[in-house]
């Protein structure tokens, strides 16, 4: 499920930034500056967006990863006639899981980056048709 959901993530991604469209040669600068206020719109929304369809549909399969992480390590010291200790295996598991947890944040907050620096392009553009009017 996690390998399909990864394989499937980057798609709105893709689509939102590596489908930019090219301006139309007979755009005047305005409606140019327009088109690229929109695209770079797109593109911020798109990165604020990055928990929703990617961070989000990627939890249920590490969950699950986890949980067949932890039966798998019991069964396998049961196996082996080890004592299984719950305590040590539950502390692993928070481990693993806020490591995940710090590679998520992460992705959010560089995407989050990236959405407040195209933000500031589009200031860019807004004082740019305010100084031109």
């Amino acid at each position: 499920m996690t390998l399909s959901t990864m394989s499937d993530a980057p798609s709105p991604l893709r689509s939102a930034l590596s489908t930019s469209r090219p301006a139309p040669v007979e755009m005047g600068l305005r409606n140019c500056v327009e088109f690229q206020r929109s695209e770079l719109e797109r593109q911020r929304d798109a990165l604020r967006a990055v928990w929703s369809w990617y961070l989000l549909p990627l939890l249920p399969g590490m969950g699950l990863f986890l949980l067949g992480l932890f039966q798998f390590t019991k069964s396998v010291t049961e196996a082996a006639d080890r004592p299984f200790h719950t305590g040590a295996a539950v502390v692993a598991f928070i481990v693993v899981a806020g490591c995940i947890a710090i590679v998520f944040v992460a992705i959010w907050l560089l995407n989050r980056r990236g959405a407040n620096e195209l933000q500031k392009r589009i200031d860019d553009l807004n004082r740019l048709t305010q100084d031109a009017v």
